[in-house]
């Protein structure tokens, strides 16, 4: 075998193997989702109001430090996963999510 074909094969067998990668993160991302999607409805709501009063309660004064704003933005970021996110959720969570942290 010369060595082009080897190194073709290189090249194929590590394309292949990031693609597998980039496949795995792509659909581990979307676990979370998936997850509260799957919920029963009445406990999903449930847990969506908790949610949401939370976050209004912690979220609402200026964050008096970096670990509060990065939990906000957690907490906002799980918040606009949930079916019932509309408008009026993303008005709460919308500004928290547009201010990039440090």
């Amino acid at each position: 075998m010369d060595s082009s074909v080897r190194q073709r094969g290189w090249w194929f067998a590590a394309t292949l193997a990031m693609g597998l990668v980039l496949m795995a993160l792509l659909w581990s991302l979307g676990s979370e989702r998936r997850a509260i999607t799957k919920m029963p409805a009445d406990e999903r709501r449930a847990l969506y109001v908790r949610q949401l009063e939370s976050v209004k309660l912690m979220c609402s004064l200026p964050p008096v430090d970096d670990a509060l704003k990065d939990r906000c933005r957690d907490q906002s970021t799980f918040l606009g996963q949930f079916p019932e996110c509309d408008e009026g959720c993303r008005a709460v969570i919308d500004p928290i999510l547009s201010h990039p942290t440090r």
